[in-house]
């Protein structure tokens, strides 16, 4: 089960921070998704003929995978034939607020200076949310239902200054996770809000997330992010990024209970990183990592779900001998040892990832 979601997890991911996390990119071509919304293409597939049956499933984190966690050749074409929201394209500055009940058949795009806020509405939208430029979004009270046809097939996006807040509402995605990611530097604000159905976030850039009294479940922190979450019972799962050339000796704390823990360059035993995450009260933690080749990392006497090697150097690779907790793989020059079966406590230096038994 591990195997069989982490793969594709994993192989969404790297894509997804090559064509969005990538500083090198060309605005431009990431602006091609917006332009694609805009123009209002059909969708690839419509919402069911009868009312979702919410909560049909749980979030439970059994698989210990990493969630792909935005799709953006889906967003690309999903808006609907009977259209979708846009906010900020004839009127940079325009402003609309939603009230009562509202169903959106397609994607929700605000861009500019635009400002979409939903105050104590209950809405129901069959796409996707996607806030750039400087684009401000703010859910207020009330519902939001994203009728998700399969797990991670909606999402939300911010880019470049963007804003999304989330205030004493309820996040339903139709029984499967939903997808969040957050770049350059968009700020993504989390208060009071219950995620049904959970919600897998990557955070880029500079992008900042304060999360308070709500259950998003799963982060991937990665680039110059910055991740506070604090007084919720979640669960979560975090996975941290460490980078070319960074440097790190932790511990991670017991899951059950995590009153006050931290991953920042502040840190004297930790270097070479340009995310932070702060956790301040919170329970039910899982811990994973992604590791870069080049990295220097050491983990001791911690439980950790999984584990990750971000292999995205461009050259031809040959990865052998992956048995847990045992044999060595080779990268170039880089040695990884697999990772260990969940639950598992271990200790010992990793050069990239080699766990001591």
């Amino acid at each position: 089960m591990l195997k069989r979601f982490f793969l594709p997890g994993f192989i969404l991911l790297v894509g997804t921070i090559v064509l969005v996390a990538n500083p090198g990119a060309h605005f431009g071509k990431r602006m091609e998704t917006l332009q694609s919304m805009l123009a209002k293409l059909p969708a690839a597939a419509s919402p069911p003929d009868s009312a979702p049956s919410l909560n049909q499933k749980t979030f439970m984190p059994s698989s210990g995978s990493l969630a792909p966690f935005l799709r953006l050749q889906h967003f690309k074409s999903t808006p609907s034939t009977k259209g979708g929201l846009v906010v900020g394209d004839d009127s940079p500055d325009e402003s609309v607020t939603l009230t009562g009940n509202v169903t959106i058949d397609g994607d929700i795009v605000v861009a500019n200076q635009g400002t979409l806020i939903f105050d104590h509405a209950t809405v129901t939208l069959t796409g996707n949310i996607s806030v750039v430029n400087d684009g401000t979004l703010t859910i207020t009270g009330g519902s939001l239902t994203v009728l998700s046809q399969y797990r991670y097939s909606n999402g939300i996006m911010g880019l470049n200054h963007s804003r999304v807040t989330f205030q004493d509402t309820v996040i339903n995605t139709n029984g499967y996770n939903w997808n969040g990611s957050f770049s350059d530097s968009a700020v993504f604000i989390v208060h009071n809000t219950t995620f049904h159905d959970g919600l897998t976030t990557g955070l880029f850039g500079t992008a900042t997330a304060d999360v308070d009294g709500s259950n998003p479940l799963e982060w991937v922190v990665g680039g110059d992010s910055t991740l506070s979450v604090s007084g919720d019972a979640g669960p979560f799962i975090f996975w941290p990024i460490f980078p070319n050339g960074s440097v790190a000796d932790l511990t991670f704390p017991d899951g059950s209970d995590v009153s006050s823990f931290s991953i920042t360059d502040s840190d004297p035993k930790i270097s070479g990183i340009g995310f932070s995450i702060t956790l301040t009260h919170i329970q039910n933690v899982w811990w994973g990592m992604l590791v870069n080749p080049g990295c220097d990392v050491t983990v001791r006497d911690s439980v950790m779900r999984t584990t990750g090697i971000m292999a995205d150097s461009g050259a031809n690779m040959s990865l052998s001998g992956l048995v847990n907790g045992q044999s060595l793989c080779r990268l170039d020059d880089t040695h990884f040892r697999s990772e260990l079966p969940p639950h598992q406590y271990f200790s010992g230096n990793l050069e990239c990832l080699s766990l001591g038994n």
